[in-house]
């Protein structure tokens, strides 16, 4: 292992290097992606509800990252 916490699992077999990600890597991607898909809901949510003066700027950065973020 090179520098780093630990998040990656380099074997080398001959000329092929084999990289894994750590469990603890999985589940901070998981929850990366969980937390941003549940934000991204929460302002579409609050931009349709018309509220506030930034109802519309919330609808669109929800409805434009939503999908960046899914995908």
């Amino acid at each position: 292992m090179t520098g780093g916490i630990g998040l990656l699992n380099i074997r080398q077999s001959g000329e092929n290097v084999y990289i894994k990600g750590s469990k603890l890597h999985y589940v901070l991607i998981l929850i990366f992606y969980l937390g941003g898909m549940f934000g991204m809901a929460w302002a579409v949510i609050e931009g349709l509800s018309f509220s506030s003066v930034f109802s519309i700027t919330w609808l669109v950065g929800g409805v434009v990252l939503l999908p960046v973020i899914v995908c």
